[in-house]
């Protein structure tokens, strides 16, 4: 994961569960090491078949276990897991992709990382909408 400088201000955590207790905190401009990340999912994503398609049954329902970023989700299907890079469950869909699937359950989930501060403190961040860090994305 690497050096990540970070564009806000948050809290440090000593688990990756929103109702545990700050033992840090990290102030704009301060730099860690990410070391690692975890989801922690609450609600998988349903979405439904509603249009006869080249890929699953009309009526049939895929689970949404994960986003993994610029469009692409891991879900299951009758007991396996694949990767998907096109959405085909949304009304707006700009790639221009059909569409067979309507979403009736969201998938509800929060991304943690593992971070080291330059003090050595150790602690979770939990990186919800908003958080901002350079470094974690290889185009930064």
């Amino acid at each position: 994961m690497g050096e990540w400088i970070a564009e806000n201000d948050l809290n440090v955590y000593s688990s990756y569960n929103k109702d545990t207790k700050a033992i840090s905190s990290i102030s704009y401009g301060e730099r860690i090491q990410a070391i690692r990340g975890i989801f922690s999912i609450s609600q998988f994503g349903e979405v439904k078949i509603t249009k006869t398609n080249d890929y699953f049954p009309l009526n049939d329902t895929i689970f949404i276990l994960a986003y993994k970023g610029e469009g692409s989700y891991m879900l299951w299907y009758k007991g396996k897991i694949f990767d998907d890079h096109f959405i085909f469950w949304e009304e707006k869909n700009s790639s221009g992709q059909k569409i067979y699937g309507r979403k009736i359950k969201n998938l509800k989930s929060d991304w943690w990382v593992y971070i080291k501060k330059l003090n050595n403190i150790e602690g979770w961040i939990l990186m919800k909408d908003g958080i901002k860090f350079s470094g974690m994305d290889a185009f930064d």
